[in-house]
């Protein structure tokens, strides 16, 4: 297990911060902060800079262009890793790479929903010339590619997923159905959060959720996908759950 508690909370407050368009924010107290916006999907990244190391944090889904980026969900080919990606995450993903300025700092990637996507993507790309692993934690974030680009990129990025126990953000797009020919996989490590607990359920490997389309169809015929489901996936909610845990 490789998770780091407090650095993990000050992720998710910079992940909170970057919704705002303030770069004066508490959560950035320390680093010098750039914003970037890609104008056609309208994603936003800050890129948060101290002594010691670069942070690249990016927004989640906050407007309409971003939708329309989660929605187009059919994968393609990404010409650099060889691998397959969900369409939307890797255009995004590459207008916003396209902006990353050149650092020789240890570089970590963090974002919240959708920024949860982007940044696995970007740090898949800024790994492909390093020779060391590069960390990356995410809160709330969906499927990004499949069985194959798993294999491929597990070894090179060290992904930790943190997650909401009623979160249905991370189960999309569903293993069973939408993608019946290479099916998302999540890959990395685990880090499930509860309202009742107060501690941390880690996996590795593999989804915890080993039904998820089943869980998530379930809730779609039942009715249950309703505004708790919204409020379990802001990021706010998980900062609060954050700051509940007591032991690891």
């Amino acid at each position: 297990m490789n998770f780091d508690l407090q650095y993990t909370k000050r992720l998710a407050a910079m992940c909170d911060a970057v919704y705002t368009d303030s770069t004066d924010m508490p959560a950035y107290k320390g680093y010098a902060v750039r914003v970037y916006t890609d104008v056609r999907h309208d994603c936003r990244m800050a890129v948060l800079t101290s002594e010691v190391e670069r942070i690249v944090c990016i927004r989640g889904t906050a407007n309409f262009k971003n939708v329309v980026t989660d929605i187009d969900f059919f994968k393609k080919e990404d010409p650099t890793l060889k691998i397959h990606i969900h369409k939307g995450f890797d255009t995004a993903a590459k207008s916003l790479y396209s902006m990353l300025p050149v650092s020789n700092l240890p570089t970590m990637f963090t974002g919240h929903s959708l920024g949860g996507a982007l940044a696995v993507v970007m740090a898949m790309w800024y790994s492909l010339d390093k020779s060391r692993l590069i960390p990356c934690v995410t809160f709330g974030q969906p499927k990004v590619t499949d069985w194959g680009g798993v294999k491929a990129m597990q070894s090179k990025i060290m992904l930790t997923r943190v997650v909401h126990g009623n979160d249905p953000v991370p189960l999309v797009a569903p293993r069973e159905f939408v993608t019946l020919f290479r099916p998302y996989r999540h890959f990395g490590q685990e880090a499930k959060l509860y309202d009742d607990k107060e501690h941390i359920f880690f996996s590795y490997g593999q989804e915890t959720t080993t039904s998820c389309s089943v869980e998530l169809m379930k809730r779609l015929l039942s009715d249950k996908l309703k505004l708790k489901d919204a409020e379990d996936h802001c990021i706010t909610k998980y900062i609060a759950n954050l700051e509940k845990v007591k032991v690891l």
